[in-house]
């Protein structure tokens, strides 16, 4: 299936029919318009049988980048880590699973950060609080069962006062 032919340039038809007579091993190609295809296509018998090579020895898998990538050194209760790219800068908290936030407290802290986006996934009393927010779209769900550890990350298309985001960050932190 070849999709979106309606909107190719000569450069990408030459590059099927090449693709086509180098490697389709005689597959047919078929070319999709504005995503209308035959739905009978797909019923087709399968014609290449070939076993595919694991391909994983092929692929670098990107390490995880920025909080995902975040660990808590050993006896440490928090770390924060700043980065930059593509035109933001973001401020990101990570907190040992003990560590318990205020559920109205956590709330007003993401809602009013003067920042263009928020997220985390906090422990709470009363499980874990999964919270987003985006411009002034703010998500939020409780969850029964904590999480492993607390997660926050702040971004904004300017630079922003992360000491005194952080400070009222601590004073509804509960343990």
């Amino acid at each position: 299936m070849a999709n979106k032919s309606d909107v190719w340039q000569a450069a990408d038809r030459d590059a099927l029919q090449s693709w086509q007579e180098n490697a389709a091993a005689g597959r047919p190609v078929y070319q999709i318009e504005r995503g209308q295809m035959d739905v009978a296509l797909l019923d087709l018998p399968r014609t290449n049988h070939a076993e595919l090579p694991d391909g994983q020895h092929h692929h670098a898998h990107a390490a995880p980048q920025g909080l995902a990538a975040l660990r808590l050194p050993s006896n440490s209760r928090w770390r924060r880590a700043l980065n930059q790219g593509q035109g933001y800068t973001a401020c990101g908290w990570i907190f040992d699973g003990d560590t318990e936030f205020d559920t109205i407290g956590m709330m007003e802290w993401i809602r009013l950060a003067p920042v263009d986006r928020a997220k985390g996934v906090v422990r709470i009393a009363e499980g874990t609080l999964v919270i987003n927010r985006q411009g002034q779209d703010l998500s939020i769900e409780t969850r029964p069962a904590p999480p492993l550890d607390s997660r926050i990350e702040l971004i904004h298309s300017a630079d922003a006062d992360w000491n005194a985001l952080q400070s009222a960050l601590f004073k509804i932190r509960l343990g």
